[in-house]
C-alpha cells in the first residue's frame, strides 16, 4: 500500500508536541500586568455588590497583553456576579445595531434586524435587563473599528444618556490607540467617564516567561535551548515587545528545524524565520500593508488607489476611508481633503 504522506509527516514530527499550544489564540493564565489588574478589578468589582460599574478603556501596544488581562478578570468576574459579559470586535461589530444584536442574544431577547431602529433595539434591550435585573458588560476590542469614522456612535450615546436605575451597563474598549475614545463627542465622554488603564510594552524578560511557558506546553522536552529563546526574546524586546509575534518566531523557527531534518532548533532557525517572514512587521495590519505597497510606487488619487486597493481586498469605500484616517492618526501617509456641501472628499493620498 501507498505511503499517507500526511500521516507520514506527522509521525516524524520530532520538535513540536502540540501545535496549539503555539498559537495566539491559546490564552496565556500569567499575568504581568499586576497593578493594572487590580485596578480593572477595583473598576468592575462594584458589579459583584448590584452597583454600577466603571466604564474602563484599556490600550497600550499590539501583542502586550491587553485582551488576556480583560479576559482574564472577566472570568474570575463571571464566578462572581451574574453579570451577562458580551464579547464583541469593532471590525467585526462595526456598527451599533450589530452591537445591540449581540447583545440581545446574550440576555434571550431575539429580534430580527431589519426593519427595526437602533433606538428600538435598545429600548427592548432596556426592558429586558428591568425584568432580568442583569447588569451588562459590553466588552469592545478593536473599538476603532466602530468608533473611528465617528457616524454611528450610537451605543455610546444611548448608554451615556440612560437614567435608569434599575439597569446597570458598562462598557470595556480595548484600543492600540491611545487618543481613539477622542471621536466621541466631549459630551459623551464626559459622561461615561472612562478610566483609563495603559498596558506597556511588554519588557524582555516578560517575553522570556511567556516563550518558556510556551516552549514547555509545544515543543518536546530538548528540542530548544535557552540560547534560542533568548534570542527571540532580545529581537522582540527591541522592536515591538509583541508577544504574539514572539511566540509565532518560535513556532516558525521549530517548523524551519523540522524541515531541515534536525530535532533541535538553532539560533540560525531563528535567524532564518526572522529574514525570510519579515516577522517583525507582523503586527501590520494586512490593510495597512496593502496601502504602503500600493503608495510605495507615489501618490495616488483616491479613485486610482482605491481601484488599486479593490482588486486586492474588497472593501466598502467608506472602510477604505477609516483604513486611510487610521493611518493618517499614525502619522504614515498624508491625505489631501476637500469639503463639498457636508461631505468630505479624498483627493490624494501619500506615503509621509
Amino acid at each position: 500500500m501507498e505511503a499517507n504522506h500526511f500521516q507520514s509527516f506527522r509521525l516524524t514530527s520530532r520538535i513540536i508536541k502540540d501545535e496549539y499550544a503555539l498559537l495566539p489564540q491559546f490564552t496565556e493564565n500569567k499575568i504581568f500586568c499586576r497593578s493594572e489588574e487590580i485596578k480593572l478589578i477595583e473598576g468592575l468589582r462594584p458589579i459583584t455588590e448590584g452597583k454600577p460599574a466603571e466604564n474602563i478603556f484599556v490600550h497600550g501596544p499590539t501583542g502586550s497583553g491587553k485582551t488576556t488581562l480583560v479576559e482574564h478578570v472577566l472570568n474570575d468576574l463571571k464566578i462572581n456576579s451574574k453579570a451577562v459579559v458580551v464579547l464583541t470586535n469593532g471590525w467585526d461589530q462595526s456598527s451599533s445595531m450589530s452591537v445591540y444584536t449581540k447583545t440581545a442574544e446574550a440576555l434571550g431577547e431575539i429580534f430580527f434586524r431589519r426593519g427595526i431602529s437602533t433606538e428600538e433595539a435598545f429600548e427592548r434591550i432596556v426592558k429586558r435587563m428591568e425584568k432580568t435585573k442583569i447588569p451588562v458588560l459590553i466588552v469592545l476590542e478593536d473599538v476603532e473599528g466602530l468608533v473611528l469614522d465617528g457616524e454611528d456612535t450610537k451605543l455610546f450615546h444611548n448608554i451615556s444618556r440612560l437614567r435608569n436605575k434599575k439597569v446597570q451597563f458598562c462598557i470595556i474598549c480595548i484600543s492600540d490607540d491611545r487618543t481613539i475614545l477622542s471621536n466621541l463627542v466631549p459630551k459623551i465622554r464626559d459622561n461615561l467617564r472612562f478610566v483609563s488603564i495603559e498596558i506597556k510594552k511588554l519588557s524582555h524578560d516578560q517575553l522570556l516567561q511567556i516563550l518558556n511557558n510556551k516552549a514547555e506546553k509545544g515543543l518536546v522536552p530538548g528540542s530548544y535551548s535557552k540560547s534560542v529563546l533568548e534570542k527571540i526574546a532580545s529581537k522582540e524586546a527591541e522592536n515591538s515587545g509583541n508577544a504574539n509575534i514572539a511566540v509565532e518566531v518560535l513556532r516558525r523557527a521549530a517548523k524551519t528545524a523540522e524541515s531541515n531534518g534536525t530535532d533541535c532548533i538553532t539560533v540560525e532557525d531563528v535567524e532564518e524565520v526572522c529574514y525570510e517572514f519579515d516577522c517583525y512587521n507582523l503586527n501590520v495590519p494586512r490593510e495597512e500593508k496593502i496601502i504602503t505597497n500600493i503608495l510605495r510606487t507615489g501618490g495616488k488619487t483616491y479613485s486610482e488607489f482605491f481601484w488599486l486597493f479593490s482588486k486586492q481586498l474588497a472593501r466598502t469605500s467608506k472602510r477604505v476611508r477609516v483604513y486611510l484616517e487610521n493611518m493618517e492618526r499614525k502619522d504614515l501617509v498624508e491625505i489631501k481633503k476637500v469639503q463639498r456641501g457636508k461631505r468630505i472628499i479624498f483627493e490624494y493620498i501619500k506615503l509621509k
